[in-house]
C-alpha cells in the first residue's frame, strides 16, 4: 500500500477486487503501521506485514520469503518497494513501470503522464485490465461495533446527541499549506455555524496541526472540540462517521470520510479534484484560476486559489447540503 494516508484509501478498491477474482485468496496488506490500521476489520483482510524502519532490508525480504506469497500488487511507485519485493522473489509482481523499475516487476503498465488526466483510484484499478476486469470499486473502510459503540460514547460524555448537528472539519493537510483554506476563514466558517444552537464543531488534525487548530478554535465555546493530536487514526474514523458534515481540505480524512460514506465539503487549490477528488455524497469548492492545479507544497505567488473561496460561499454551501440530505430544516 502507499506511505500516504489517502493514497491508500484510493488504493483500497484493489482489495476487493482481488477478493472477487480470487475468492480463495489470503490478501495480505504491507505498509506502515497506520497505513495498516486503515484496513482493520476488513473482512478481505487476512493478515499484515507491516513495515518496520528498524528492520533492515535484508531482514524484510527474509521475512518475506518465508511467507511464500504468489503476487504482488506494488501500488506504491518508487524504486525501493519494487526491489525489495523482486528480492524476495515472489513470482508475479504487478505495477506501475515508473522510476526506472519495470525490470523489477513481471507484469507493468507505463504510469499516466497526466497527473490530471483521471482519477488515482481509476489509475489503481486499471492494473487490473490485463486480466480482463472491468470492475470498478469505490474506496470502503470498515469499523467494528465496538469502535461505533466507543464514538457514540464518547460523544455522550461530551453532552452531544442525536438532535444536534455535528460538524467535523480538517483545516490541515500533510502535503503542504498551499492545499489548506486560510486559518482566519475556517474560524469564521465556525463562528457562523456556531450562531445555530443546534451545531457542534469537532476539529482533526493531528499533532503537528495543534498550534494551527488552537488558533482557529480559542475561545469560540463550549459546542467547539479540539481533537488536534488527541486521537489514533482509527478514533478519528470512528468520530468522522458519526458526523453529519465533514469539512476539509484536499487531505487524508477528507478520503477517510469518503470511504466511510459522511457527506464531505472539499476545498480545492492547488491539486486536481479530477485526480484526487472526493467520489461521492461530496461538494466540491475550487475556483478556476490559471495557475491551479500547480501541485507546489507553497504558493509561489498571491495564492490566490484559495483566497478566492469566500467565508459565505463555504458556510451557504454547508447549510445547502444539510437541507438538501433532511438535516438542517
Amino acid at each position: 500500500m502507499p506511505n500516504w494516508i489517502g493514497d491508500a484509501v484510493m488504493a483500497s478498491p484493489i482489495i476487493a477486487i482481488v477478493k472477487s477474482q480470487w475468492p480463495g485468496a489470503k490478501i495480505t496488506i504491507m505498509a506502515q503501521g497506520a497505513i495498516c490500521s486503515l484496513f482493520q476489520n476488513d473482512q478481505h483482510v487476512s493478515s499484515f506485514f507491516t513495515l518496520d524502519k528498524s528492520q533492515s532490508q535484508k531482514e524484510q525480504v527474509a521475512e518475506l520469503k518465508n511467507h511464500q506469497f504468489d503476487f504482488a500488487f506494488i501500488l506504491t511507485h518508487s524504486f525501493s518497494s519494487a526491489w525489495l519485493i523482486f528480492r524476495a522473489k515472489i513470482p508475479y509482481r504487478m505495477g506501475y513501470a515508473k522510476d526506472f523499475r519495470k525490470w523489477l516487476l513481471t507484469d507493468s503498465l507505463p504510469y499516466p503522464r497526466s497527473k490530471t488526466s483521471e482519477h488515482m483510484i481509476a489509475t489503481y484499478q486499471k492494473l487490473f485490465q490485463g486480466f480482463g476486469i472491468k470492475e470498478r470499486q469505490e474506496p470502503r473502510l470498515y469499523l467494528s461495533e465496538y469502535e461505533k459503540k466507543g464514538a457514540k460514547t464518547f460523544l455522550e460524555k461530551c453532552e452531544i446527541f442525536s438532535d444536534h448537528i455535528l460538524i467535523g472539519i480538517n483545516p490541515s493537510a500533510a502535503f503542504g499549506s498551499s492545499k489548506c483554506w486560510l486559518e482566519e476563514r475556517y474560524r469564521e466558517v465556525a463562528k457562523l455555524l456556531l450562531e445555530d444552537p443546534k451545531f457542534i464543531l469537532l476539529f482533526f488534525g493531528d499533532s503537528k496541526s495543534e498550534e494551527k487548530i488552537n488558533r482557529i478554535s480559542m475561545d469560540l465555546g463550549p459546542r467547539v472540540f479540539n481533537l488536534s493530536g488527541s486521537t489514533t487514526l482509527r478514533q478519528l474514523m470512528a468520530l468522522v462517521n458519526e458526523c453529519d458534515l465533514f469539512l476539509t481540505n484536499d487531505s487524508g480524512p477528507m478520503h477517510v470520510a469518503c470511504a466511510l460514506k459522511t457527506r464531505v465539503l472539499a476545498l480545492f487549490g492547488s491539486t486536481s479534484p479530477e485526480a484526487t477528488g472526493p467520489y461521492n455524497q461530496s461538494r466540491i469548492i475550487r475556483k478556476e484560476v490559471n495557475c491551479s492545479p500547480c501541485f507546489k507544497r507553497e504558493c509561489p505567488i498571491d495564492f490566490r486559489c484559495m483566497k478566492s473561496i469566500t467565508v459565505e460561499e463555504v458556510y451557504q454551501t454547508i447549510l445547502d447540503e444539510l437541507k438538501a440530505s433532511k438535516i438542517l430544516l
